[in-house]
């Protein structure tokens, strides 16, 4: 069985992952260097602390998205 990829098939399966997916991938990239940030300026406090904080700061946009990445189809 040969399968046919066009321009339709292609542009059908970009718009169906690409909302979720996408959107998922880039708050992620901006969840990821919050966290990297905050090991860089510490605002006062110990490495450690301020990962942790920036962690806890972190949590909303991370369970974001991965409901984002779950509901993708």
């Amino acid at each position: 069985m040969t399968t046919v990829l066009n321009g339709t098939t292609f542009s059908q399966f970009v718009t169906a992952h690409g909302p979720f997916e996408l959107t998922a991938i880039a708050v992620s990239a901006a969840a990821g260097m919050r966290l990297g940030f905050s090991m860089i300026n510490t605002h006062g406090l110990s490495r450690i602390a301020s990962l942790q904080q920036a962690g806890r700061e972190a949590m909303p946009t991370m369970g974001a998205a991965m409901v984002m990445l779950a509901i993708a189809p």
